[in-house]
């Protein structure tokens, strides 16, 4: 069983280094900064992806597959997120209010 787990961290550990690898390579002339922080963000996203879709019925392929855009969407993910907080945080009454209606 702690041998089945260990093998499943490897490989989906694999599948968000590879991503965040790419991740890095393909944006070559952003802050090494923002690069290091949206290499993490796509790492972390593959491998919590990869595990939680590990218990579906469906061919390994698949599972690779579904992590790895995981990841590739996460920096995207992580931008709308601060995007409507900076926005909540601009003007919290209004966005109280609206979720009031």
């Amino acid at each position: 069983m702690l041998r089945d787990v260990k093998d499943i961290l490897v490989d989906y550990s694999i599948i968000g280094g590879t991503m965040a690898i790419l991740t890095a390579l393909i944006k070559p002339f952003v802050c090494w900064k923002k690069t290091i922080k949206d290499s993490i963000l796509v790492f972390t996203f593959s491998l919590l992806c990869g595990l939680l879709i590990q218990c579906w019925e469906i061919p390994e392929a698949v599972k690779f597959g579904v992590s790895g855009v995981c990841g590739y969407f996460a920096v995207r993910i992580n931008e709308a997120i601060e995007s409507i907080l900076q926005r909540v945080k601009e003007n919290p009454d209004k966005v109280l209010d609206k979720l009031g209606k």
